[in-house]
């Protein structure tokens, strides 16, 4: 399988037809295996950026290749596999299910995806796959077991929306401003948690943050105003 570097061109996205630009990028590409910082204001455009790079959005027009599949081509239908099969989101709010257990929850992205669950269950079972995440993210599967994840601390939510995000290896993992409500010490320690896996995978990252302390660990930071001409002039939420 091709690996999933990012390439996007001449794109143009804004969320109604008459409605501002929200992006207006001519070209910007992340090589396969990079581990890539995006910053910028608030209202910047970069959450909508993960969006239409995960084919959660759609862009008016432009090009979006995620390895050699490019998912503007692709129909609604057929963009919903791909992101299942291919990409793991890591949430500002972490999204997690609060009626699902510990396990479950991790395990989810298998459900809609049979790619990712034969490579989570390649050498063990699914269950023991999300044990080894777990417990690699510092959190004690069996000491957490009975308990809802709503009632984890917000580093415990975080650690366990990290490893959903990476079970069954997808190639692409973006990341939403994760470490937003956490302190500096512990955003430095799940990064390096994170980093371990995926070098273990060779997943690309594209991680977006207003904490410009974390930049020296990533291997390039981008500013979206650098790359798209709308960012100036957005003043709406991202």
């Amino acid at each position: 399988m091709d690996m999933a570097g990012v390439e996007l061109s001449e794109l143009r996205f804004r969320w109604t037809g008459t409605g501002p630009l929200i992006l207006d990028i001519d070209a910007f590409a992340v090589e396969a295996g990079a581990r890539i910082f995006l910053r910028g204001p608030s209202g910047s455009g970069k959450t909508t950026l993960l969006n239409v790079i995960g084919g959660v959005a759609t862009p008016q027009t432009g090009r979006i290749c995620i390895g050699e599949t490019e998912i503007t081509e692709l129909s609604p239908a057929a963009r919903d596999r791909f992101r299942a099969e291919r990409i793991g989101f890591i949430f500002q709010q972490f999204n997690l299910v609060p009626y699902l257990g510990l396990i479950e929850n991790v395990t989810l992205p298998c459900r809609f995806s049979a790619q990712r669950r034969e490579k989570a269950s390649a050498s063990r079972s699914l269950d023991q796959e999300a044990r080894r995440l777990l417990t690699h993210m510092q959190l004690d599967p069996a000491e957490l077991a009975g308990r809802s994840v709503a009632t984890l601390s917000v580093g415990q939510q975080q650690r366990v929306a990290a490893a959903r995000a990476l079970i069954g290896s997808p190639d692409l993992i973006v990341a939403d401003e994760p470490t937003s409500s956490i302190d500096a010490d512990a955003r430095e320690a799940f990064l390096n948690l994170l980093f371990d896996e995926t070098r273990r995978t060779g997943a690309t990252i594209i991680f977006v943050s207003h904490d410009t302390g974390l930049t020296e660990m990533f291997d390039r930071t981008v500013d979206l105003a650098s790359i798209n001409r709308a960012a100036p002039m957005q003043k709406h939420a991202a």
